[in-house]
């Protein structure tokens, strides 16, 4: 069982990573109040543009306000965005009360919990090859490997994963090349630990 401690871990994970990849685009914003933190990196793509609860929700009343006051924040701008957080910091009654804000339950982030990796039980394979990513042309690769798993423009992908001040510390990855082709790419922020974390749009974006 996740302990509240890890819970909070992640969720700080989660969004340190989303406002480093805003605070790097141009223009930009990250920031943090009681309850709510904002990664903006005013990007068409909805992905990259989020609101998060920052700790548990107390009640109803106290969960409706976080949406609500990203609702106005978001609200002039023409870019769609999600609203986030732990299944655990929602509380029981998320559907309903975001609903009421205009809010709609679109997909989940599950993610991983380890202290360590165990070391391969299979030998690498001889074709692999893995590069840090360090220089533009493994960023380059990197954001048509993400355009085309996402399903979004080259142009997208290359504004968000190719800024060179993205990838210093403490956001680090590799890309792996087979038959020196390249085919995947983990990235890392610290030690990251996920719990569930279901992400919510606003109805009135989805129509734009």
């Amino acid at each position: 069982m996740t302990s509240k401690s890890e819970i909070k871990e992640s969720n700080y994970h989660f969004r340190k990573t989303w406002q480093l990849f805003a605070r790097v685009n141009p223009g930009g914003a990250a920031l943090d109040q009681d309850g709510l933190s904002i990664a903006n990196a005013k990007h068409p793509w909805f992905f990259m543009n989020f609101g998060f609860l920052n700790r548990p929700a107390a009640n109803d009343s106290d969960l409706e306000c976080r949406p609500t006051d990203a609702v106005k924040y978001f609200g002039p701008s023409r870019n769609p965005w999600l609203f986030t957080a732990s299944e655990d910091w929602l509380g029981p009654n998320a559907p309903s009360v975001l609903s009421e804000v205009g809010l709609e339950r679109k997909l989940d982030f599950t993610g991983m919990l380890a202290e360590q990796l165990r070391p391969p039980v299979r030998e690498f394979p001889s074709n692999v090859h893995l590069r840090r990513i360090v220089d533009q042309e493994i960023r380059m690769a990197l954001a048509d490997l993400n355009a085309d798993a996402y399903g979004v423009p080259r142009e997208w992908a290359t504004h968000v994963v190719g800024p060179a001040s993205l990838w210093e510390s403490p956001l680090f990855g590799t890309l792996a090349y087979v038959e020196g082709e390249p085919y995947q790419a983990p990235s890392r922020y610290r030690s990251i630990k996920h719990s569930m974390s279901p992400g919510w749009r606003h109805r009135r974006r989805i129509a734009d």
